[in-house]
């Protein structure tokens, strides 16, 4: 499945059945900037952690489902499959006060789920 990592050891992690939409967000501080905007609190967000989150309008009304994470200082914003283009457009217009930026990426995504994912994922080529 052209370089996605794929992973079925029972009892520690196995490749999630769903894709995500996903993006990065560059800028200045893009932690602090999307602490503005989403229901998550992000302060001490890990490498290697995502949190669930949803993107809020500055008036606090809903605007998308979303996943935050950090990985090797980078942050990557995850939506449901379909949603991610909009959440991206929405975000980017939040965003742009902060000099932060958002990228869609067009790479493969796996979602790795289950209580040894870390572990699976430190002994492959993608950590």
């Amino acid at each position: 499945m052209g370089g996605a990592l794929q992973l079925q050891i029972p009892g520690l992690c196995q490749r999630a059945p769903w894709k995500m939409d996903v993006a990065r967000v560059q800028g200045p501080d893009p932690v602090a900037a999307l602490q503005k905007l989403v229901s998550a609190d992000l302060r001490g967000l890990a490498h290697g952690e995502v949190r669930g989150t949803l993107l809020l309008h500055p008036r606090g009304q809903f605007r998308a489902l979303l996943a935050v994470g950090l990985w090797h200082g980078e942050v990557w914003v995850f939506a449901p499959p379909g949603f991610g283009q909009r959440a991206w457009e929405q975000l980017q217009r939040y965003l742009q006060f902060s000099r932060c930026r958002v990228t869609p990426s067009d790479g493969p995504c796996t979602v790795l789920v289950g209580a040894g994912w870390r572990e699976a994922l430190q002994d492959s080529e993608f950590s």
